[in-house]
């Protein structure tokens, strides 16, 4: 019964983490958003062979974490040089350079609720925001 009770318990909390993406703290004097990120890997290079001794490995890469709040969206510094788009029915709306290292980027006043996408050499890292 023990052991019942707690595997419950378990499976309760993996399931409440699961869902819980959007996150709200307190950055300077502001409230963020804080949202987690989908990867999508989209392109191959010579890190991926196995002939050359490296493996393959197969857990799943973590996702970054961004936060939102209005118009800015916080990078935390955690990437490299991307492309941002705001993307709304499979259209690009809006497309920008983002910097490598950027900490915070100014989003268009364009109302609504977007698919962001940053996009690197490798990967698109993708949520859903509303601005």
């Amino acid at each position: 019964m023990k052991n019942l009770l707690l595997s419950t318990l378990f499976m309760a909390i993996a399931v409440t983490s699961t869902f819980a993406q959007h996150e709200e703290f307190i950055y300077g004097d502001r409230v963020i958003t804080q949202i987690q990120m989908y990867v999508y890997k989209v392109a191959h290079d010579e890190k991926d062979k196995i002939n050359n001794g490296n493996i393959l490995s197969f857990a799943p890469m973590k996702a970054p974490t961004i936060g939102f709040d209005g118009n800015t969206l916080y990078l935390y510094n955690q990437f490299g040089g991307l492309t941002l788009e705001l993307v709304d029915n499979e259209t690009v709306v809006y497309s920008t350079i983002v910097e490598p290292n950027a900490n915070e980027v100014a989003l268009p006043d364009i109302p609504g609720t977007y698919e962001l996408r940053l996009c690197d050499d490798r990967f698109v890292y993708s949520c859903e925001i509303d601005i």
